[in-house]
C-alpha cells in the first residue's frame, strides 16, 4: 500500500482536490512509495497568492537584515580607517 501524499501550503497540509493523482518513486530504488494528488486550478491559485504574500514579507525583512549587516560593516571600516 503506497501512502497518501498532500501539498503543504500556507503551514497546511491540502489536498489535490483535482481528482488525478500521479505516482511518487524512492530515486535510490525505483520503488512507488505513495501518490500525490494533482492539485486543481484553485489549489494552484491559493498557493501562488500564499507564496507571493508571504515572499513579499521575507523580501522585506531580507532587505533589513542586509541593511544592518552592512551599517555594521561600514561601522567596523569607519572605526578601522586609520589603521588602514
Amino acid at each position: 500500500m503506497v501512502s497518501q501524499i498532500k501539498h503543504f501550503i500556507g503551514g497546511k497540509l491540502v489536498a489535490g482536490g483535482g481528482g488525478r493523482t500521479a505516482p511518487v518513486f524512492n530515486p535510490a530504488t525505483g520503488e512507488q512509495t505513495g501518490e500525490v494528488g494533482l492539485a486543481a486550478a484553485q489549489v494552484v491559485g491559493s498557493a501562488i497568492r500564499i507564496g507571493i504574500t508571504c515572499g513579499r514579507a521575507d523580501a522585506v525583512e531580507v532587505h533589513h537584515r542586509s541593511t544592518r549587516a552592512l551599517a555594521a560593516a561600514r561601522g567596523v571600516l569607519e572605526s578601522e580607517l586609520a589603521s588602514l
